[in-house]
């Protein structure tokens, strides 16, 4: 890295930290007065409030981080040109695209590490969001509907598996009264059911009054297994795609359509399980995945845009040229 690399680099990085710092506290005192009434009502105290806006923060790191790169860059080269260093960089023979070398650089390792946040980190955070927000509810009844979700049906199409579950908890993945139907190589069906279910070493084990209906390998004729605990590897149904399945049906078609709030691996998955969907249903994801490929690069857009605003020379306001 050459010697002017990092003097631009360093001019740049302290008004964008002290931008994302104000924006962030800007957007969680707007949230925090929004949501107030929400904490109260689940009885949430200060540590978990804070505990709450910790998982929050990749949600915010989409709006804030482009917002702080487009202020801060702004700030930097509006005071390179006071300076008239820009213009003595012009002559010392480099070209403008050299110049924006570091800022393109900044742009595009921002934009990564939003992508992998978006796709690796938010999911995860959602749930602790979601327990931090129930974890201290007094009322049962609420608390226990918020963790469960009633009568989930997922269709694994790719694999012919059909999959009934009374109820789902989003925090431990259990299952409570489950059936599952599908077809083997020869289309036999074959019925399993079990009276819960849970996600143990990377595959499902059924527990309870479990029965399994199968052919007999020798005889083909019906042949019912019951157990009190049986895992099944060859599923390869995991949590995550129930839930993925769950947060897609649940959605209205118009909040499917405006607001980018899926991963790229639940929608892949989706797709995959669906492969022959309603035209309008694919093209509400398709828009989906599209959208989510597209968001982290608001951090290299802003670059673009702020360096034909910045780089004009001349002894100009500070505040004039934000």
């Amino acid at each position: 890295m050459r010697l002017i690399d990092r003097y631009l680099l360093k001019e740049l990085i302290v008004p964008t930290i002290f931008s994302f710092v104000g924006f962030f506290i800007l957007f969680v005192a707007f949230d925090l007065n929004d949501n107030f009434q929400k904490f109260d009502r689940y009885e949430l105290g200060a540590t978990d409030i804070l505990s709450y806006y910790v998982y929050v923060t990749p949600h915010l790191l989409d709006v804030v981080m482009p917002l702080s790169l487009f202020l801060g860059l702004l700030y930097c080269l509006a005071q390179h040109a006071r300076s008239n260093e820009l213009i003595a960089i012009r002559t010392a023979g480099v070209g403008v695209w050299r110049l924006a070398l570091p800022y393109l650089a900044v742009g595009t390792f921002l934009s990564i590490g939003l992508f992998a946040s978006n796709e690796w980190v938010m999911p995860e955070a959602d749930r602790g969001a979601k327990h931090i927000l129930h974890s201290r509810h007094s009322d049962v009844k609420s608390k226990t509907a918020a963790q469960w979700v009633e009568r989930v049906n997922f269709n694994n199409e790719r694999e012919g598996r059909f999959w009934h579950i009374d109820s789902f908890n989003l925090l431990t993945y259990t299952l409570v009264g489950v059936d599952i139907t599908w077809q083997d190589e020869v289309g036999n069906t074959l019925h399993l059911g079990a009276d819960m279910g849970r996600w143990n070493d990377n595959h499902w084990v059924f527990e309870g009054n479990v029965k399994l209906n199968q052919p007999d390998p020798l005889t083909k004729l019906p042949l019912r297994t019951l157990t009190n605990s049986l895992p099944m590897p060859d599923f390869h149904e995991t949590p995550e795609m129930i839930t993925g399945e769950i947060k897609i049906n649940s959605l209205g078609r118009d909040k499917l359509a405006k607001e980018i709030r899926f991963s790229l691996q639940e929608i892949g998955d989706y797709l995959r399980r669906h492969p022959d969907l309603a035209e309008d249903k694919m093209a509400q994801l398709k828009t989906q995945w599209h959208g989510r490929l597209a968001m982290p690069l608001k951090c290299l857009v802003v670059v673009f845009m702020a360096l034909p605003m910045g780089l004009m020379p001349g002894r100009r306001s500070i505040m004039a040229a934000v």
